[in-house]
């Protein structure tokens, strides 16, 4: 089922936003509380300085644990992780291996993304 209206209307002039089901209200709260509600992936691109050959190794084990879909290129990374919080642990495992992070990319779920998937 299409979703009834346009998000960036609803973003634009709503505070708050109810997601109905089945005649109910299924969840109720700003966009950020309803996120952080049905949010259960969370895909991040990290921008980097190429980290130097003697820190990739330890680098990309480390990634590895920290969340799932890695992808490594010289000077990026993509990965899938549960939390915001594990975005930072990232952040300083980059530059604790000496390379400098240039921009973070984090897509998180849209409305639509919520009102489908609630």
């Amino acid at each position: 089922m299409p979703f009834p209206y346009s998000t960036s209307i609803l973003w634009g002039c709503c505070a708050r936003i109810a997601i109905m089901r089945d005649g109910k209200i299924a969840a109720c709260g700003t966009m950020d509380e309803l996120r952080s509600i049905y949010r259960s992936t969370i895909h991040v691109k990290i921008k980097h300085f190429p980290v130097p050959k003697s820190e990739q190794l330890n680098l990309h084990q480390w990634l590895e644990s920290a969340g799932t879909d890695l992808e490594i290129k010289e000077t990026y990374l993509r990965l899938t992780v549960k939390s915001e919080k594990k975005i930072a642990e990232i952040i300083r495992a980059i530059q604790q291996c000496k390379a400098d992070v240039l921009r973070v990319e984090v897509e998180e779920p849209t409305l639509e993304d919520i009102f489908l998937d609630g």
